[in-house]
């Protein structure tokens, strides 16, 4: 698939659907260890801070005694600063349901974190009774300003698979989670949806879309290995040029380039 194909109306926002969204796979054994070693030194890290009556006796990494333990410090407050959030992750990784629960329960107290991350669960159950329920979270995470929220949202409406499709909006609630620069860890996957949106316009403005691919090139992680060489083609050498050094100065909180 060409740079030129990805960036056809539909196929980018799928892709960046599953970039932005918690996912299952099939992840190959050295993915798998990498990600075991990953959770255990996390757990690790965890369980240093809770006070020694807390602390476990040595023993395997992610037993569930241990992810119990650390939910519990994280549910009163026990050595560490009370977190629902974070009780309901750890809850998580021994009992879905649990942390289901208490991500229901931060949602509901206005915590904009647990509502994205309530969403993205009852997304993956992909089960229709709880889709309202799974929007109707995001929307308001995303009314609060919570970026990956925002993210998120402005892609449903894109899409239009979910919520009635808005591109105008899904445009204005993208540069607002772009202008979070690098602080929104997939600030990428923004400006990527922007240079879908211009060049799926009537009119594809095509500077316009050049500065925003630049500037997801130069946020995207390496393993994507993004290219803004294809999009930007066919504008002028000086065009170009002009272009590429106004996404390299930009800064995060600084309002972004508009072509004329």
């Amino acid at each position: 698939m060409t740079p030129a194909s990805l960036f056809a109306r539909g196929a980018v926002t799928a892709m960046l659907l599953s970039l932005v969204s918690l996912s299952t796979v099939n992840a190959a054994p050295a993915a798998a260890r990498k990600q075991q070693a990953a959770e255990c030194y996390d757990q690790g890290a965890e369980l240093q801070k809770l006070p020694p009556s807390l602390q476990p006796v040595p023993g395997p990494c992610a037993k569930d005694a241990d992810s119990l333990r650390i939910a519990r410090a994280y549910e009163h407050g026990i050595g560490v600063p009370r977190s629902d959030l974070l009780a309901a992750q750890w809850y998580g990784r021994v009992n879905s349901n649990e942390s289901l629960a208490w991500l229901r329960e931060a949602a509901q107290r206005g915590n904009t974190a647990a509502q994205h991350e309530l969403y993205n669960l009852l997304s993956l159950r992909q089960d229709p009774a709880l889709e309202p329920e799974a929007i109707a979270l995001e929307q308001k995470a995303a009314a609060s300003g919570y970026p990956p929220a925002i993210l998120m949202y402005a892609l449903l409406l894109e899409d239009g698979s979910r919520v009635p499709r808005d591109v105008a909006l899904a445009r204005t609630m993208a540069l607002q989670a772009a202008a979070h620069g690098p602080a929104l860890k997939e600030v990428h996957a923004a400006f990527s949806l922007l240079v879908a949106i211009e060049l799926a316009a009537p009119a594809p403005n095509r500077l316009q879309a050049c500065y925003f691919a630049q500037l997801s090139h130069r946020f995207t992680p390496r393993y994507l290995h993004s290219d803004p060489a294809e999009i930007c083609s066919p504008l002028k050498a000086r065009e170009r040029a002009e272009v590429t050094a106004l996404a390299r100065q930009w800064k995060a909180g600084t309002p972004l380039w508009t072509a004329p």
